[in-house]
């Protein structure tokens, strides 16, 4: 039988060795959090302004839905508001200034203005092809972790750098954003939708849901061409949230080296001067090969994808979220009138009327 003295030594022993490791795990968490902390995030935006008089270039506007509703300007007081800790933001697009930002000393030093054409080496209205290449902005002094976002992308909340990356093995990473049910062995069903909307897309709109989907199965099979046939991928195939997304620009690099050397299409894709039905989905390809590559974790930001014509009535009460134009299944969204881009900004307005310190 144990004394009462042993006794008491083992629970003493057991109490001090728990201490020890909580105190251990709380350093260990906030040198972890200090890493992360003094890793400067940039944040990209890909803009054109087609209202600029001295804007020349081939194959533009595409569609209505291209055309500027002022979504930059709000989406970077979403930016300012929410995400304070932001070192730089980079704007990637063929004018030559923001009409509506400054060209002070201060807005230099905050937002830095790339031409387009310095990244692919001609001119593009390629989103997809810019998207592939982002990795060549390091050579612009651009963080190696950054937030990509479309300028109709918005930061509804305040939010730190913890929810867009995290410590793994005292490597700063991002996190996967896809919030529905993930699972294996998806490939036949994927096979099958692929074929069904090939024979779809020659009628209708690159902007249209059909081809939209189209690339976003192409890419999943690209996937699993590279990673396997049981990889893990969404349950609901056609669902994505088209919002900021965090990536790591060597990853960038290694995913367009990828493509480069093992996509039939790598020319359709990644030095494309127009959007075509041969490209991948980026931000598809990117979140489903580093969750099935390197085991990353899945984050936890809420997201929606608002559709312009009912943004005067929609909720946002999310995390992220976008306002865009839904685009019918044939045409590229010139479905919608006047009056609802005119919604839209007011509704943007509403959201966000504190201006930018660099705005004019």
């Amino acid at each position: 039988m144990v004394s009462s003295k042993k006794y008491f030594k083992v629970i003493l022993s057991y109490i001090i060795c728990v201490f020890v490791s909580i105190c251990a795990f709380s350093v260990n968490s906030i040198e972890n959090n200090d890493i992360l902390e003094n890793k400067p995030i940039d944040l990209v935006y890909k803009y054109i302004d087609l209202t600029d008089e001295n804007l020349n270039r081939e194959g533009i506007p595409q569609c209505k839905k291209d055309y500027d509703n002022n979504e930059l300007l709000y989406s970077l007081r979403s930016v300012h508001e929410n995400l304070p800790w932001i070192n730089k933001i980079y704007i990637i697009m063929p004018n030559e200034k923001v009409k509506f930002l400054q060209d002070s000393k201060e807005r230099q030093d905050k937002i830095i203005y790339v031409k387009d054409k310095d990244i692919l080496d001609f001119d593009s209205a390629s989103c997809t092809s810019f998207l592939f290449n982002l990795h060549k902005l390091s050579k612009y002094g651009c963080s190696e972790n950054i937030i990509y976002m479309d300028d109709d992308c918005f930061i509804g909340k305040k939010l730190k750098k913890s929810d867009f990356f995290y410590n793994k093995n005292n490597e700063i990473v991002p996190y996967v954003f896809h919030k529905n049910k993930i699972a294996p062995n998806q490939y036949k069903n994927i096979v099958a939708k692929h074929r069904k909307l090939k024979s779809q897309i020659d009628k209708v709109h690159t902007h249209s849901g059909p081809a939209w989907q189209y690339t976003r199965m192409s890419s999943f099979l690209f996937l699993c061409k590279i990673l396997g046939k049981n990889i893990k991928l969404p349950v609901n195939l056609f669902h994505a949230h088209h919002n900021a997304i965090s990536a790591n620009l060597s990853e960038i690099e290694e995913l367009y080296n990828l493509v480069n050397t093992k996509y039939k299409y790598a020319e359709d894709c990644l030095r494309a001067k127009f959007r075509n039905k041969n490209e991948l989905q980026f931000q598809t390809l990117y979140s489903f090969y580093i969750l099935n590559k390197y085991g990353r974790q899945i984050g936890n930001l809420s997201a929606r994808y608002i559709d312009l014509a009912k943004a005067s009535e929609s909720s946002f009460d999310y995390d992220l979220y976008c306002i865009n134009t839904g685009s019918s299944p044939t045409d590229g969204g010139e479905h919608y009138t006047d009056i609802h881009y005119s919604s839209a900004k007011d509704t943007m307005e509403k959201l966000f009327p504190n201006k930018t310190p660099f705005e004019i």
